[in-house]
């Protein structure tokens, strides 16, 4: 939201680059990212797998990321990671 509001465009890049590290190397085929809130090593997700798996608060917050991202770019990878999720 901080580029949002400021329009600086490198908080739109943060953001960007957050999501896009989190989809490529963090996400499971429902959409969901973390194992109890945590993030472990990148592209590791089979070790990773228990009953806690795509925590769901963790998935709200990448909810709100995906859409403000999809709004301001109309990039369809963002949609899809929303209704994925």
């Amino acid at each position: 939201m901080r580029y949002e509001v400021t329009g600086d465009a490198l908080y739109k890049q943060i953001a960007t680059s957050f999501m896009d590290m989190i989809n490529s190397s963090h996400s499971y085929a429902t959409g969901g990212t973390s194992a109890g809130e945590v993030w472990a090593d990148p592209k590791r997700l089979a070790a990773t797998l228990s009953t806690e798996n795509a925590e769901s608060c963790t998935t709200y917050n990448m909810l709100k990321v995906s859409r403000n991202l999809f709004r301001w770019t109309k990039e369809i990878a963002y949609a899809d990671y929303y209704e994925r999720a």
